[in-house]
């Protein structure tokens, strides 16, 4: 009979059923290579739930990099201003009463974004 390497961490898991775990377990009684396998296997597993239960998890660090984005944002949103700005000039006064509450709207919410991505970063510090 042959035994799969996952059906000795499913038997060290509790995850066979019962009829395949007793097979399983009668094999490893049988071999001693394989049962020399399913102790180092259950070694490793005891070694990785201990490590599991001593970690200390914390939150990674906000990057320095959140500044400098918020930098640019800021110099985007105003380029952006300034380029609808220009394009405006050459329009006819119709126009103008269309694009300029959208260079208002696109300059507040680029800011307001940017406002947010601020606050976010020194709220997680």
């Amino acid at each position: 009979m042959t035994i799969d390497p996952a059906e000795l961490s499913a038997l060290l898991d509790g995850e066979l059923p019962p009829v395949r775990a007793a097979e399983v377990q009668a094999a490893i009684d049988a071999d001693p290579h394989l049962a020399a396998a399913f102790r180092a296997l259950g070694g490793d597993d005891l070694a990785w739930r201990r490590a599991a239960q001593t970690a200390a998890f914390q939150p990674a660090p906000v990057p320095a990099v959140i500044p400098v984005l918020e930098t640019t944002a800021c110099a985007a949103a105003l380029l952006a201003v300034l380029v609808i700005l220009r394009a405006i000039s050459d329009m006819p006064e119709a126009w103008l009463w269309f694009a300029l509450p959208q260079a208002a709207a696109l300059a507040l919410a680029t800011l307001w974004l940017t406002s947010v991505a601020h606050a976010n970063h020194y709220a997680q510090r």
